[in-house]
């Protein structure tokens, strides 16, 4: 086990061996209990071995070293908010590369200053998922600063439900262009860098939707089915080229989704359900949970609700 955490532990137990490693100002606190570990290293104190490095895993200071999303370059689209951004901070956390895309430059801005502070890696890009060229476009700049792209998430979307009697056209078609076409747009992007590499991995997020059908939810049921159907025939056309899909399908989170609802006769009974939402970082960890996979399993789908969501 300890093989696994060597490199942070050898630079602590050399600068223990040496003297001055209370001497570095700058470490951050949360590396004590490496320290303690370092210490029992040199002591040869094997006892409490086990509580301090689970307390050093605790403290999120061996995760990086352990995880298989370690320097994976990482494009997510809709990571100014919600389930995008929390899936950002999850897998700096966990030393991702990450490519960072929505349409608001203030919010990928702010998104990007803190993970940065907090030590991550983090480039950002205006992108409209509904243009094949911005997709393109965003591609290029991933494999331009990072050279290669292992992860697409494509997560953005727009929810605005409606009964089709209303004739919401503009609603119709913009989750058309959103949640269908900006997946496939995102796929076309990054899929000939990773056939080339014979290696990669993407994540389309789904929804409860794509399994259920509500009323007035039909379109984007629609939409979140044809996500679901795109995946499974992506997953057998690239699998041989170790080209893994996950679809990941969220019942009710906590996130900018329903502001997009203009049906009034609906958003009240919606807005009841989403009392119950769970946070976005509860997806987030699903998501990591799929990348740091070793690269001969691919885990195809996942369905994460409230405990009391009923469907």
């Amino acid at each position: 086990m300890i093989g696994d955490f060597a490199p942070k532990i050898v630079e602590l137990t050399d600068d223990i061996l040496f003297g001055d490693v209370w001497e570095r100002k700058e470490l951050d606190p949360r590396d004590r209990s490496l320290i303690t570990v370092a210490n029992l290293i040199t002591s040869d104190n094997t006892k409490q071995l086990g509580f301090h490095l689970n307390k050093a895993k605790e403290n999120g200071r061996m995760l990086n070293i352990m995880s298989n999303i370690q320097d994976k370059v990482v494009m997510i689209t809709g990571a100014s908010s919600g389930i995008g951004e929390a899936t950002a901070k999850e897998l700096s956390s966990k030393s991702a590369k990450l490519v960072l895309a929505a349409r608001r430059e203030d919010r990928l801005k702010k998104l990007q200053e803190e993970i940065q502070n907090n030590g991550g890696q983090a480039i950002y890009k205006v992108t409209d998922v509904t243009s094949h060229e911005q997709m393109e476009e965003l591609a290029e700049y991933a494999l331009k600063e990072f050279g290669k792209i292992d992860v697409l998430i494509n997560n953005a979307g727009v929810m605005p439900h409606s009964f089709l009697y209303k004739k919401k056209i503009d609603d119709w078609n913009k989750m058309i262009d959103v949640n269908i076409k900006g997946v496939l747009y995102g796929i076309a992007a990054v899929l000939p860098s990773m056939r080339e590499r014979k290696e990669g991995h993407i994540i389309n997020v789904s929804s409860v939707a794509g399994h259920v059908v509500g009323a007035g939810s039909t379109v984007y049921a629609g939409t979140k089915f044809a996500v679901r159907a795109i995946s499974e025939g992506l997953r057998k056309e690239e699998y041989g080229n170790d080209i893994r899909t996950t679809i990941i399908s969220p019942g009710a989170v906590h996130t900018e989704l329903t502001n997009s609802i203009t049906d009034m006769d609906l958003k009240p009974g919606i807005d009841e359900i989403y009392k119950g939402a769970i946070e976005a970082d509860s997806i987030a960890r699903a998501i990591a949970f799929a990348i740091e996979q070793p690269s001969d399993v691919a885990v195809n789908e996942m369905i994460i609700r409230p405990t009391q969501q009923e469907r």
